[in-house]
């Protein structure tokens, strides 16, 4: 038989586990959530990660569970304290949008729950957003591949400071795709590392503090579209679920200057060839470019800084496209020039001349001269035939025009170029890409 002390312990025992018991399964709570999109809608098979608060510390493990067909989730036996939760599915991303937050708040928006013994803590909820991606190249000067790595940054709070969203290397031909961003504001950085002469070999750095060994690579950096400034970056804006495509970065093998950009027509359109004159209005700096990249990118180096105006001619399936631009051009940086065109535009009006001036020896051929800058001999000014009634259209025009009149009698000249009665200054003609300039009128007299 057992002893009477031995049994009062073993009772004592018992009371003790059976209070401990009691006390375990009222300290702990569930959490019951659903995971939304900023929409409202429900999202069924998505991970739900439940993070106990840091000041918890780590000896609690993260728990993890998945929303039903409804989008909720039910987390059981939490023990009494402050989480967090996040939740992942492809296709969406928990990241909040960088230019929305606050000033150093985390990367990660996380719904914060409390559980308490013994409770049910309803309506917990966690929201994805639809995520964006870049994609583009990475290329040199000359259009070649670029292999090297890509940082993508977030603009985050109102100091519009860059966080780190996402790291990758390019792949093939220079190209890379970054997914699973949030919408908000972005700087893409590019890093390619050029082999140094010689560091192959052991000597070729000094001996000395540090140790000897081969030099490493040089770095060169460029921040989209091609600068090596982040102040003058292009920042690429991601609405919920865009991919942003083409935003390629061009990291110069050396250290140059000049005018990068890419054409771009309209969607549909079959593009045959393209190409670009540049160049000033005095005629100092000019040149033509053929663009042989099929996606239209193009790179212009040797130019010396000052006013530029660039030019595209594209033959296409439907007919002749035109585009232009115009810079400041230092030269002593990457300066991006995009290029759109469309269908050129045109001139029509009336030759109108004072006095008597018989029909026989009047103008018979209207031309307009590009103002903008000295253009090439590649493709022929905007002309037209002018009827007996003084009428012209002259097509393909694009820019600031004067008017020249070819076999023009002797002693007479244009006097004034006018629209709709009124003066156009300077005697020019505007012309932008699409547009018909109707009603101008083009008055010779004699010369005073």
């Amino acid at each position: 038989m057992m002893s009477k002390r031995l049994l009062t312990g073993l009772a004592l025992l018992a009371c003790i586990s059976s209070a401990t018991s009691a006390i375990g399964a009222q300290a702990t709570g569930t959490i019951v959530g659903r995971v939304v999109t900023t929409t409202g809608e429900l999202v069924p098979d998505a991970a739900v990660l439940l993070f106990p608060a840091a000041e918890q510390g780590a000896a609690q493990r993260a728990r993890r569970t998945t929303t039903d067909a409804r989008g909720s989730f039910q987390v059981a036996q939490v023990p009494a304290g402050r989480y967090r939760i996040a939740s992942t599915k492809a296709g969406y991303t928990s990241n909040r949008p960088p230019s929305l937050r606050e000033f150093g708040s985390r990367l990660v928006e996380l719904s914060e729950v409390e559980v308490k013994a013994g409770v049910r803590t309803q309506d917990a909820e966690v929201v994805l957003y639809r995520a964006a991606r870049i994609s583009g190249q990475v290329v040199d000067l000359d259009g070649t591949a670029v292999a090297g790595s890509l940082v993508v940054y977030g603009l985050a709070g109102p100091l519009a400071v860059p966080v780190v969203m996402a790291m990758t290397q390019t792949g093939p031909e220079g190209r890379y795709t970054v997914t699973d961003l949030p919408p908000g504001d972005y700087l893409v950085e590019a890093t390619m590392f050029l082999a140094v002469p010689g560091a192959a070999t052991a000597t070729a750095r000094p001996q000395g503090r540090g140790g000897g060994g081969p030099m490493p690579p040089e770095v060169r950096r460029a921040w989209y579209p091609g600068v090596t400034d982040r102040r003058t970056a292009s920042i690429v804006a991601l609405s919920e679920g865009q991919a942003a495509v083409g935003v390629d970065v061009w990291v110069p093998s050396q250290p140059l200057s000049g005018v990068i950009g890419q054409v771009a027509w309209p969607v549909g359109v079959q593009v045959e060839s393209i190409t670009i004159e540049y160049g000033d209005p005095g005629g100092d700096r000019s040149g033509v470019w053929i663009v042989s990249d099929p996606e239209g990118r193009f790179a212009l180096t040797g130019i010396s800084p000052g006013p530029l105006v660039l030019l595209a001619h594209v033959k296409t399936d439907q007919g002749l496209m035109m585009g232009a631009a115009s810079i400041d051009f230092r030269g002593d940086a990457i300066t991006e020039v995009p290029l759109v065109v469309d269908h050129p535009g045109a001139v029509e009006g009336r030759v109108i001349y004072e006095g008597d001036v018989p029909a026989a020896v009047r103008a018979k051929i209207l031309t307009l001269v590009q103002k903008q800058m000295r253009v090439t001999a590649l493709y022929p000014a905007p002309s037209a035939e002018i009827a007996a009634d003084g009428r012209f259209r002259a097509g393909d025009a694009l820019g600031d025009f004067e008017v020249d009149l070819r076999g023009l009698p002797g002693g007479y000249t244009v006097v004034d170029v006018r629209r709709g009665g009124t003066t156009l200054p300077g005697k020019r003609i505007a012309v932008s890409g699409g547009e018909t300039v109707a009603g101008v009128e083009v008055v010779v007299a004699r010369s005073r």
